[in-house]
């Protein structure tokens, strides 16, 4: 992969939920605008892949301790990383070694359920957002874009 693109990499060590092939081709169709999109499949626990943001899509397993430092490493170096994931995973891992790394940078996971599910019925659904000129993603920010409804 070399490209003047920033690259994006989405992790599929730790059996994500989704990946690159499975659940996310409208959003790297989206990002293959404005970056590069790749796939790791290593162990992040070395250290990871040099990127402009790595990506974990709702990562099945909690993260280990050489894996924080490895992304803390990365952070550190003036990368970004996104983590995504349901609430029953973010309160498994508030309490291992990523949880524990999240309360150092002043990020909490709190067990309570801030997520608002809505039903459909009467208006059109919501389409997602194709972003051509979109802001780089800041270290553990997690922004979900929606087209406005004309």
């Amino acid at each position: 992969m070399s490209s003047a693109l920033p690259l994006v990499l989405f992790d599929s060590s730790k059996d994500e939920t989704h990946t690159v092939d499975t659940g996310l081709t409208e959003l790297v169709s989206s990002l293959k605008y404005s970056y590069e999109v790749g796939s790791n499949q290593i162990d992040t626990s070395a250290g990871l892949p040099a990127c402009s943001v790595f990506v974990f899509a709702d990562p099945k397993s909690d993260f280990s301790g050489p894996e924080v430092t490895a992304l803390d490493a990365h952070l550190q170096s003036g990368r970004s990383v996104l983590i995504t994931t349901d609430e029953r995973r973010a309160t498994q891992m508030a309490g291992g070694p990523l949880g524990e790394y999240l309360t150092t940078l002043g990020i909490s996971i709190q067990p309570d359920n801030a997520i608002v599910n809505s039903v459909y019925t009467t208006e059109f659904h919501p389409k997602n957002a194709r972003c051509i000129r979109c802001a780089s993603l800041s270290a553990l920010e997690v922004a979900l874009v929606k087209e406005a409804q004309v």
